[in-house]
């Protein structure tokens, strides 16, 4: 578990005329181990989109309890990672498997 990450989540507050405004805000930071997968091509919107795909495990804390595909992973070089799943390796509490997407 070499790599810190941040992890983000939306946070939505009204302004001074009353609109919604989306932002991320820090969730938490971990220490993980992270592994490149095989990635993807697809098209969408008539365009070629390529996507990375990451996998990465850190140790569960009770912090990490709310952790969901809604949320988002800033790597230290600044990228950006969406998370795909999140799974709690046999609901033991003790390490999670995070599988996140980035688009090249």
């Amino acid at each position: 578990m070499r790599t810190l990450v941040t992890i983000e989540h939306k946070q939505a507050e009204r302004n001074e005329l009353a609109g919604l405004i989306e932002d991320w805000q820090e969730f938490a930071q971990c220490w993980c181990a992270v592994e490149t997968q095989p990635g993807s091509e697809t098209i969408e919107g008539g365009k070629q989109v390529a996507q990375r795909v990451l996998v990465l495990e850190m140790h569960w804390t009770p912090a990490l309890a709310e952790l969901n595909s809604r949320m988002r992973l800033r790597l230290p070089d600044g990228r950006l990672l969406g998370i795909r799943s999140v799974e709690n390796e046999r609901l033991e509490n003790r390490l999670l498997r995070l599988t996140c997407a980035e688009s090249v």
